[in-house]
């Protein structure tokens, strides 16, 4: 099951499919996937991710008018993530946790 690595949501439907297969094709260990805004927002690197995004798409409502209509995002498998920045944002938390915050 190929899930999201902030929401823990798993991907439906045909991303499902073309991010199973990626995962397999590419040989990556992790089932986890991230867009770069979030892991840019996360304060996490990708390290030699280029060319090696995924395209994806859903197909959201538009609220105002009920129709559906196509967006389109690129994921990025959680293996291309810079192991440092992984620790160090490891290490913050233990230490927020230990003052207790």
């Amino acid at each position: 099951m190929q899930i999201n690595h902030n929401t823990k949501l798993a991907y439906s439907g045909m991303n499902q499919d073309i991010l199973s297969r990626a995962k397999a094709n590419m040989g990556y260990k992790s089932s986890e996937w991230i867009t770069y805004v979030q892991a840019r927002d996360s304060g996490l690197k990708l390290i030699n991710a280029k060319g090696q995004g995924i395209h994806c798409r859903t197909f959201p409502v538009d609220k105002t008018t009920g129709k559906q209509f196509p967006r389109y995002f690129v994921l990025f498998n959680y293996d291309l993530i810079e192991k440092e920045t992984v620790s160090s944002l490891v290490d913050v938390d233990s230490y927020v946790s230990a003052l207790g915050e």
